[in-house]
């Protein structure tokens, strides 16, 4: 009997031992996973000053980050006078009951000779378990000091990976675009030269050329017509049609009148008026010639190969008797 209670008492003592420990555990992890992230404000530089121009620096810093909590998204700005090679990346170090150690490095190049300014890396942390909002936090990337490295020789040029364009001027760095450029530059200049000669060409042969006349054109469809009689190739009653458009249109064209959208006998009443451009001596010839055209296409008198030629004389005649002087 005294030994089961003595078993008992023990086993009790065991239980109440283990419970406070995993009691205590408990309440320690809890704790842990209570504490705030540990940020540093200023991260470091390596070299610290006196950078070589062109040459990496490294930055580095350590945030302690709870496990209840991850890092959503890191930004860098590197500060003016520098470029990021290698960007941010962030790495699990070592695990502290319920907090990590994450070591978030970055490397950058300075590009100028003298002070880089400051730059900062912009880090997010995830909602903790009991609260709503993201944490943002900011690491300040101290300015430095970059130096041009002694050369062999003097006068040198320094080769520097990523410098040399800083390094030069302006004029020096257009100078060089011209020349890896230079030949497609030449054949667009050609092309664009060549585009304005063509068209200044074209724009003076276009001003040489004398306007077309209604009298030309007249009397250039006249003379086609006199060809085709001539080879056999109009017959009379056709070529009556072709003289009677030729001297409507060129009416119309030349005093603006609707010959061609008239009847004979209206034309002619308008043509008769005190008003009417067509000189006296040839109203007689026009009436002549419109009478004469009706009654051969309409009313089928008989033409023939004289009677055609003689009114397209008189047709050339009231063309010519109509084309104004060069003082009108």
């Amino acid at each position: 009997m005294k030994h089961s209670l003595k078993i008992a008492g023990i086993a009790l003592i065991l239980a109440v031992v283990l419970a406070l420990a995993v009691a205590g555990a408990g309440i320690g992890y809890a704790w842990l996973r209570s504490l705030p992230p540990e940020v540093p404000e200023l991260a470091t530089i390596t070299p610290a000053d006196n950078a070589v121009l062109g040459g990496d620096v490294a930055v580095e810093f350590t945030a302690v980050i709870p496990e209840n909590r991850f890092i959503g998204k890191l930004s860098f700005d590197c500060g003016k006078g520098a470029v990021v090679v290698r960007q941010l990346r962030a790495e699990r170090k070592r695990w502290e009951w319920s907090r990590s150690r994450w070591e978030i490095s970055a490397v950058i190049r300075p590009l100028v000779a003298g002070t880089v300014s400051e730059g900062a890396v912009t880090l997010e942390l995830s909602p903790g378990r009991k609260e709503n909002e993201a944490k943002l936090f900011k690491v300040a990337v101290p300015e430095f000091t970059s130096v041009i490295p002694a050369t062999e020789k003097a006068g040198k040029e320094l080769q520097l990976a990523g410098a040399m364009d800083i390094l030069r001027s302006r004029k020096d760095r257009f100078l060089n675009h011209i020349a890896r450029y230079k030949y497609i530059y030449i054949a667009v200049a050609a092309v664009l030269i060549s585009g304005i000669v063509i068209w200044l060409r074209w724009y003076k042969r276009r001003g040489r050329q004398l306007p077309e006349f209604s009298w030309d054109v007249a009397i250039a469809a006249l003379e086609a017509l006199q060809m085709d009689i001539d080879s056999g190739a109009v017959l009379p009653r056709v070529g009556f049609t072709r003289l009677n458009d030729i001297l409507r249109n060129y009416l119309e064209a030349r005093f603006a009148l609707p010959a061609s959208r008239c009847t004979t006998p209206e034309f002619l009443v308008r043509m008769a008026e005190k008003s009417s451009p067509l000189p006296e001596k040839c109203r007689e010839q026009l009436a002549d010639f419109l009478t004469t055209a009706d009654m051969v296409r309409f009313a089928r008198e008989h033409a023939d190969r004289m009677k055609l030629e003689h009114f397209l004389r008189k047709v050339a005649l009231i063309v010519r008797d109509t084309i104004p002087e060069r003082s009108e």
